[in-house]
């Protein structure tokens, strides 16, 4: 193939023709500027049985600013007698600090729908209270464990 002194169409590399593609101009955006953006941070504890994934938003990537309220949790219950895996998403902070503290009303929840064994409900607890002393749940009750 005779070159032309137009711009090439096409290209040959290694005697093989490719069809040239057109140049990106450098400093030219091609994508959309995002304009928010979550950031979050995640804590996971699974065991043989069930698996806890606490979500914590956060508005910039220091976390130094939460989101109020923004903590929630993937709980996802794999036990045996359990097909297919049945998953819940918990996000009431008044309700997880009612289970850590064994109000009646929470675990009444808990117990009524069967979501986990005495095994898992204290598993919970000691995640909701890793939750609590990492700050990401605000305990803002009068209450002692």
């Amino acid at each position: 193939m005779k070159q032309q002194n137009q711009p090439l169409e096409r290209i040959q590399i290694f005697g093989e023709w490719y069809v040239r593609e057109q140049t990106i101009t450098p400093g030219k955006s091609i994508l959309p500027t995002i304009k928010e953006v979550n950031f979050h941070k995640v804590c996971i504890y699974e065991n043989d049985d069930y698996v806890w994934e606490a979500t914590l938003l956060a508005t910039d990537h220091t976390y130094e600013d939460y989101i109020h309220s923004a903590l929630g949790i993937k709980f996802t219950d794999k036990r045996e007698v359990i097909k297919p895996w049945k998953e819940e998403y918990w996000d009431n902070p008044s309700w997880l600090l009612g289970v850590y503290y064994n109000d009646h009303d929470s675990m009444r929840v808990i117990y009524n729908e069967d979501l986990m064994d005495q095994e898992g409900i204290e598993t919970f607890r000691n995640l909701l209270r890793i939750l609590i002393e990492m700050g990401w749940l605000k305990d803002n009750t009068n209450k002692q464990k």
